[in-house]
């Protein structure tokens, strides 16, 4: 009936704790990182609960609620999250905005006259295998393209450049490392305290076992009945990674982040320890401190 619904269902609004219950008087609280069920008094109030935030930045507390199951939580109904992103047509017109204020109205002449095209004066004489052997002088008739097209392309030849150098020109940084027996609690802990994107595992001979990362907190930790004090990194790391030895392409690490979606690539040595972690705001950084 409509009190088993009540007691059984919970309807999120945003900015109001998690309340439910036929008398109102239930809620959810985190214990650790486990939502639980409470009942109000007894030394507990709605300041104790969880507060619905469907704007939040972080997708951390709308993946929470997709975990809740029935009969252990109650079944919540509403809006999860609410992002506000621009569509691809804002996006594509805001580009073309920003290019024309950036560089001015096209000019299809100069577009033509650019890169590896030139020009042959009808009265030259010249013969296509004496234009085969000029194919990279510009021509005295080519039209002036503009002051900022050789710097564009020597940045861009500079980038290029950068992509097949090794992994080590970058000051990446120090992997985090534990061992595959650190508790959640000592993890998590470490984790929040130097803002780490993830751990990396280690044997005992300090090589490569596995990463832990935020993504497998709340995948594999959230909303379960995990005890953080006894339950290891070891039992829910990613175990043998994806790893790149120190002589490894830039663009070959960044097109593996963005083939399979990963956010952290260990770099090891000969012996297969860990002594750097790639990820792509690190890489980014140094990049752009090696560009300028």
């Amino acid at each position: 009936g409509a009190e088993a619904k009540d007691d059984n269902t919970l309807i999120l609004e945003d900015g109001e704790p998690m309340i439910f219950g036929k008398d109102r008087d239930k809620g959810i609280r985190l214990n650790g990182l486990d939502p639980e069920v409470v009942t109000l008094g007894n030394g507990i109030s709605e300041e104790d609960l969880l507060v619905h935030d469907e704007a939040h930045e972080s997708p951390a507390l709308g993946y929470l609620l997709s975990r809740l199951e029935y009969p252990r939580h109650p079944l919540p109904f509403g809006v999860f999250r609410r992002i506000k992103r621009p569509t691809y047509e804002e996006q594509l017109m805001a580009q073309g905005k920003q290019a024309r204020e950036d560089r001015g109205d096209g000019d299809l002449a100069k577009l033509f006259h650019s890169g590896d095209t030139w020009i042959v004066p009808e009265d030259s004489g010249w013969k296509p295998e004496d234009l085969r052997a000029v194919a990279t002088e510009p021509s005295p008739s080519t039209p002036d393209i503009g002051p900022n097209i050789d710097a564009e392309e020597e940045e861009k030849d500079e980038l290029q450049s950068l992509m097949v150098k090794s992994i080590s020109k970058l000051d990446l940084p120090d992997p985090e490392i534990v061992s595959a027996e650190t508790t959640l609690d000592v993890a998590v802990d470490k984790m929040q305290d130097k803002n780490l994107g993830c751990l990396v595992v280690t044997t005992e001979d300090s090589k490569l076992a596995g990463i832990f990362a935020q993504g497998d907190i709340f995948s594999q930790v959230a909303g379960k009945e995990i005890d953080l004090n006894s339950t290891t990194v070891g039992s829910l790391m990613t175990a043998d990674p994806t790893s790149l030895k120190r002589s490894a392409p830039i663009g070959h690490v960044l097109h593996l982040m963005a083939l399979h979606g990963f956010r952290h690539i260990p770099i090891v040595d000969d012996g297969g320890r860990p002594v750097k972690l790639a990820s792509f705001k690190a890489i980014l950084k140094s990049v752009g401190g090696l560009l300028d």
